[in-house]
């Protein structure tokens, strides 16, 4: 049904937002799925976004990136966390000068955070992280999110090892994390 709508008004970024949920949300109705399976799934909703981003550009519907940032910010306030972070990934270099990236980015991810928006900022400080890996600042504010609005367990990892995330993480974490939008912190 949404690839109709989204063939019949490729102009829409709305259909492109809901094929994303609509993916998101299969992959995770199963609580019986294997983790594979279901981060195989998670994948799409990345590339339908991005294909998404694209088609809209190529049709000449130019959404700014503070638009993209504010529908990713609903999609986390609507339950899609997968969806706000596959649009987060797809448009947050948009319209950022090169030298402005680093700054820009941790503006983004430091307001989302004070509006709440805790997926979104994580989102943010994790394509940072892949574009910055060995920039320490940066690493310590994705440790400061976690350990305010991270899971009980990473909250005990920084609390109890603070030293140790620190020293680890900027002599290449990157390189031996595949995916460090996945994973801001490393796996013992």
């Amino acid at each position: 049904m949404l690839n109709k709508a989204r063939k019949s008004i490729p102009m829409s970024h709305e259909i492109w937002i809901a094929a994303g949920r609509l993916l998101e949300q299969e992959a995770t109705a199963d609580p019986g799925k294997l983790v594979e399976a279901i981060n195989k799934e998670l994948d799409v909703v990345d590339k339908t976004i991005e294909a998404g981003v694209r088609e809209l550009r190529r049709h000449q519907v130019l959404l700014t990136r503070e638009q993209w940032l504010k529908e990713a910010e609903r999609c986390e306030t609507e339950g899609s966390p997968r969806t706000c972070e596959a649009i987060i990934k797809a448009t947050v270099a948009m319209e950022v000068e090169e030298e402005d990236r680093l700054d820009t980015w941790i503006t983004d991810a430091e307001s989302a955070e004070a509006r709440g928006m805790v997926g979104t900022s994580r989102a943010i400080l994790a394509y940072a992280l892949k574009v910055f890996p060995d920039k320490r600042n940066l690493w310590r504010k994705a440790a400061d999110l976690e350990k305010a609005h991270g899971t009980r367990y990473v909250s005990r990892i920084l609390f109890f090892f603070p030293r140790i995330v620190l020293m680890v993480v900027p002599k290449g974490i990157s390189r031996r994390c595949p995916n460090p939008s996945r994973t801001l912190l490393p796996a013992s």
